[in-house]
């Protein structure tokens, strides 16, 4: 129980009711087990759908309609206190996904709007598109080439270090 009660305290619900399964298969009788149970499931469950958002395949949202329809029936409170906030996170992952591959934010936008038709964020929503006119002629070399950053070339043995200054490098980009 002590367990469960950290893992709720620190927002990992599936973790907790998890536990709380774990502990009600020893000691079935200990009706505090049931009750934390009854309390961390609906969260348990939001947590699952906010993870499945923030990672699934258009595919997998499509999926996620019925899941998101059976939370929204059992939890009609939570589910409206959480809508936006749900709407929001598919948002922010069709917005990053269309940064590197505007075919794929656009299907997941589409899944995305069939999960929250109501959102008017979504549906305001637009993904440019991934085609791009092929450049007609080489760019000509410049007369000078601008020197290297100051620093050290990037490596390996720097990785872990994050934005720490010792992780601090640079990529030479030019001839």
């Amino acid at each position: 129980m002590r367990l469960a009660r950290q893992k709720a305290a620190d927002h990992h619900y599936v973790d907790a009711v998890a536990l709380l399964r774990a502990g009600l298969k020893e000691a079935p009788e200990l009706t505090a087990l049931g009750d934390a149970l009854k309390r961390y499931a609906p969260r348990a469950e939001l947590e699952s759908i906010e993870t499945s958002l923030r990672t699934a395949s258009p595919e997998a949202l499509d999926a996620l309609n019925g899941k998101l329809q059976q939370f929204r029936s059992a939890h009609p409170k939570e589910y409206a206190a959480a809508a936006s906030a749900l709407a929001g996170i598919a948002t922010k992952r069709v917005l990053q996904v269309a940064a590197s591959n505007a075919d794929l934010a656009s299907r997941l936008l589409t899944s995305a709007r069939n999960l929250f038709p109501a959102d008017h964020g979504l549906s305001a929503l637009r993904i440019a598109s991934s085609a791009t006119p092929a450049p007609t002629s080489t760019p000509a070399p410049t007369a000078h080439a601008s020197p290297p950053p100051a620093g050290r070339p990037c490596s390996p043995d720097l990785a872990g270090y994050g934005r720490s200054g010792r992780g601090t490098c640079y990529d030479s980009l030019g001839p």
